[in-house]
């Protein structure tokens, strides 16, 4: 249980002004030992937000001023009275956010915040807490050719057609509550959910998705920011659902930078129960040699980049890049056409906080490979602009571009966006597999940069990744042109 609920008193209780009157109260305090309660997932926005502080606290326990709620929290309020349910969860009113050690552990258990809720209600549509759960109509603006769906027509006596008629929204309009970090682990981990969008209700359970319209959205259309409920995708593999998890989250925003960390530790408590698994900041120790192949997908033009954090993260770890990621970027369409060889193992992997995971300090961190590398001279193809990952010559190799217009096999993405010199750099060799035709899946490799010595000799920080592929100017067909050799390992510290 959370530490706190909010009381919704019964109608005959009301304050001086006729409003209903609510409180804090302690969980403990609550003599039913699992009192059903509900839970909000809502925008903060960019405004002050209505909240419980270390001045307010006590005041809240007595009564709430329900007059000086933003509409989003009154909307809740009400839904909740008319389900029959007394309490309700908000982060703003039941956390006190200027007490760091209540925000901490509250944030802590909020897996089981979400996870014990009753219902989620998601206003999906507000972009703060003032415009409330609920809109009047669909706005005009979606009412384009081609959005709309007939669901019947019948015929009146006087020969006049009757349709109901239902908008579609736009695929690529998302809702402001999937652009937030923190409502990802807020859909993952509830067991009820009913979603408020402008359009209809949509309802979400451990057994069904149900719309109002009855009409079911294709996967792209569905306002679910492309993520389920835990109860939805238990039988898919844990791996690939924590890489959907982090590929998810990164393209969402924050409010306050710093809250990139805290805004995933639901998930991550959630990944460790099922799996049993060490978190390594955004990867996990059994499939560590397959994490660390995560990709930037974003650039500047489509995407803005995140805020850095005021502590700085290891450049192995994907909370390091500012922009969206992506995992297994060049094979995860080929696991079933060929075997994937992991060449690097993980020797060590050490991180320290000052207080609990995620939650506070950095202090240190460390990770200790082995694998084989090799030092490789990148020069990035110039002549074919605006490629995402860009094109590389490999060691100065000559092409014939008169027969190929793409003769390059190498595409190396940077961890932060820009153009890089030519240059010679160490790069390890992550994973290999045999390309189908000229993919660029042969060998994966992280490219590396010396940052000086640590206690055991040289470290390296992560700068990008890159894939090789066959040959395109060759004339043997069976000379695939791979060039690590996966017997000449060498022990690198990461930082």
């Amino acid at each position: 249980m959370p530490k706190r609920l909010i009381d919704l008193l019964p109608d005959n209780h009301q304050d001086s002004h006729g409003e209903p009157l609510a409180k804090l109260v302690l969980s403990e305090n609550i003599l039913e030992a699992f009192p059903r309660y509900t839970s909000l997932s809502y925008c903060w926005g960019d405004e002050r937000n209505f909240k419980t502080t270390r001045a307010t606290v006590e005041a809240f326990h007595q009564q709430i001023p329900t007059r000086e709620l933003p509409l989003t929290f009154k909307d809740a309020f009400e839904m909740t009275k008319h389900l029959g349910i007394r309490y309700i969860w908000i982060d703003a009113l039941c956390i006190v956010q200027d007490d760091k050690l209540d925000w901490e552990k509250e944030v802590a258990h909020m897996h089981d915040v979400y996870a014990s809720s009753f219902l989620t209600i998601q206003a999906s549509e507000a972009k703060s807490p003032s415009e409330g759960c609920f809109k009047p109509t669909c706005p005009d603006s979606v009412k384009t050719r081609g959005r709309e769906r007939t669901l019947f027509t019948t015929r009146a006596p006087s020969s006049e057609h009757k349709s109901i008629v239902h908008i579609m929204p736009h695929v690529s309009r998302i809702p402001a509550l999937n652009t937030r970090g923190w409502t990802l682990q807020e859909t993952v981990l509830s067991h009820r959910i009913v979603q408020l969008t402008n359009y209809e209700l949509h309802w979400r359970c451990r057994c069904s998705t149900l719309w109002e319209t009855g009409i079911p959205y294709a996967d792209n259309e569905r306002f679910n920011g492309n993520v389920s409920p835990l109860q939805e995708i238990n039988n898919r593999k844990w791996n690939r659902l924590w890489s959907t998890w982090m590929e998810n989250y990164s393209e969402r925003e924050f409010s306050f930078p710093d809250d990139r960390l805290p805004g995933i530790v639901g998930l991550v408590k959630a990944y460790q129960k099922e799996t049993l698994d060490e978190p390594c900041l955004g990867l996990w120790r059994k499939s560590l040699s397959e994490d660390l192949a995560w990709c930037r997908i974003g650039t500047l033009s489509d995407q803005s980049a995140h805020p850095a954090l005021s502590q700085s993260l290891p450049s192995w770890s994907p909370f390091a890049c500012h922009q969206a990621i992506e995992f297994s970027r060049w094979n995860r369409f080929d696991l079933k056409r060929s075997a994937i060889q992991y060449t690097t193992k993980i020797i060590d992997c050490q991180i320290e906080w000052s207080g609990p995971p995620f939650l506070s300090q950095l202090l240190s961190s460390k990770l200790i490979v082995r694998g084989p590398t090799r030092n490789i001279h990148l020069a990035e193809a110039t002549e074919v602009p605006d490629c995402n990952p860009p094109y590389f010559n490999v060691n100065d190799e000559i092409l014939d571009t008169e027969k190929h217009a793409l003769p390059w096999r190498c595409a190396v993405q940077w961890d932060e966006e820009g153009y890089r010199e030519p240059n010679t750099w160490l790069c390890l060799l992550l994973q290999k597999q045999i390309p189908r035709g000229y993919e660029l899946s042969g060998e994966t490799f992280l490219v590396l940069e010396e940052v000086g010595a640590d206690g055991s000799g040289c470290a390296w920080r992560r700068i990008g990744i890159g894939s090789l592929g066959r040959h395109r100017s060759r004339e043997v067909s069976d000379d695939l042109g791979l060039i690590f050799d996966v017997d000449a390992c060498q022990t690198i510290t990461l930082l």
